[in-house]
């Protein structure tokens, strides 16, 4: 082996390495299918009406149109899902609207709020990163179409995606959540399970 192929395979496993300590900092992709369709317009403190602040503890993407599509942030299982709740209303005890709770393997949990009534998967199904889930609208407490996106950790506790503090510029601060810096939309899913993906020319998936 050549001195450049045995440096070239040391920095792979340090690579390598990196990437496994710290697979709970790196397993989230954007929601949608591209990061220039919406921006963040509340962040983990949003702004009132009156000028004071709250807190949030998530992230909602805005400005993005009706019947904009979300994608799972990577796979796991949607272990509640709800789909009843008519477009531009408050209903007591909706605030979340029609939404998605996704479970992944490590734990973290991932939710999809403010969604059109037809979400297109049923409560205990099995999600692929990239899969549709839903459809942006104004259903629950929300002023305008948006996806309310919040990431709990395995003990329930609601955490920053963009890391802490918060890094929205590069998308990355210490403990950031996503698999990309900046972030970017997941690989396309195959939604039919054929071995094709939109990718690869398969036109079921789109």
């Amino acid at each position: 082996m050549t001195r450049d192929a045995v440096v070239g395979f040391v920095v792979l496993v340090a690579v390598l390495t990196a990437r496994a300590s710290s697979a709970e900092e790196g397993f989230l992709w954007f929601p949608f299918a591209s990061e220039y369709t919406v921006h963040i317009s509340c962040r983990w403190t949003c702004l009132n009406p009156d000028g004071s602040t709250y807190n949030h503890q998530a992230t909602d993407f805005g400005r993005t149109r009706y019947n904009t599509n979300v994608y799972a942030a990577t796979s796991g299982v949607a272990y509640f899902v709800r789909k009843n709740i008519p477009r531009d209303t408050f209903p007591p005890g909706g605030s979340y609207g029609n939404f998605v709770k996704i479970r992944h393997a490590n734990g973290f949990e991932t939710w999809y709020a403010h969604l059109l009534p037809n979400v297109p998967i049923e409560q205990g199904a099995a999600v692929q990163i990239g899969q549709h889930i839903g459809t942006t609208v104004q259903t629950g407490k929300s002023t305008g179409p948006h996806l309310h996106f919040e990431v709990r950790d395995p003990s329930g506790r609601r955490v920053n995606p963009y890391g802490n503090p918060p890094d929205y510029d590069g998308g990355c601060g210490p403990g950031a959540l996503w698999a990309t810096c900046p972030p970017t939309p997941t690989p396309p899913a195959d939604n039919d399970h054929d071995g094709w993906t939109t990718v690869q020319g398969d036109c079921n998936d789109a």
